[in-house]
């Protein structure tokens, strides 16, 4: 087994010489150490220890300068050290400490496009938990309701969430109903005080009020104030 996974690198290493003709002489074959090398980094590599196999890769160019498919594996040992520590962080609910991971990334590889992929998924989780939470924790109506068309736009746009994230949606709309409901009964409540202190003071101010209330009291009958108190500020007066 191990003499095939060394010929399998002496595979690899042939494919680093590039556009030799039967006329140009062949170099030898990578010394040992180096097959050695490549072989730690590709079980490093398997084993999802990027850090070790950045470290080994580093290692080897040292000795054997530049080549474009083993820049190829070093985009890809970064892309994978980078998504791997954040991904760490999103496991453990830390979603700030991720995307810092990744903006540092970017930095040091601007170039890399899984990184760049990497960040704008990120970015992505960011808004939908920002929405998440805003429907769920928005003390007013109108603030609730541009968080949940929020979260409706991004799952449109991202329509593979939409299943998971429905009974959110859902509780939102029903969240966002209720807490109208209790703005238009205090609206309503302030109409009746206001109406109450002007009775002491001008019948003609406390008429047009009352009216006022009536009028708002028939369009939002489905979501009446308590009798009582409707009873004790206008039968009082």
């Amino acid at each position: 087994m191990k003499k095939t996974f060394i010929s399998i690198l002496l595979g690899i290493a042939a494919l680093m010489l590039t556009g030799c003709s039967d006329s140009e002489v062949v170099p030898p074959d990578p010394p040992l150490g180096d097959i050695q090398l490549l072989a730690r980094m590709f079980r490093s590599m398997q084993s999802q220890d990027y850090i070790a196999a950045v470290e080994q890769f580093k290692k080897y160019r040292m000795t054997n300068g530049e080549n474009l498919m083993f820049d190829n594996i070093s985009a890809a040992l970064s892309s994978n050290r980078v998504v791997a520590e954040a991904q760490q962080m999103l496991d453990k609910g830390n979603l700030q400490s991720a995307l810092e991971i990744i903006r540092h990334g970017k930095l040091a590889n601007p170039l890399n496009t899984d990184i760049d992929k990497a960040y704008s998924k990120l970015l992505f989780i960011e808004e939908l938990n920002n929405a998440v939470t805003g429907v769920r924790n928005r003390q007013y109506a109108a603030e609730a309701m541009a968080q949940l068309d929020s979260l409706t736009l991004l799952l449109a746009e991202n329509p593979a969430y939409a299943p998971q994230l429905e009974p959110i949606v859902k509780a939102g709309e029903s969240r966002v109903k209720s807490l109208s409901a209790k703005e238009e009964r205090w609206g309503r409540l302030g109409l009746l005080a206001a109406y109450e202190n002007a009775a002491m003071h001008s019948e003609k101010v406390a008429e047009v009020l009352r009216v006022e209330y009536e009028f708002e009291r028939q369009n939002n009958s489905g979501n009446p104030l308590p009798a009582v108190v409707e009873d004790e500020i206008l039968g009082r007066n």
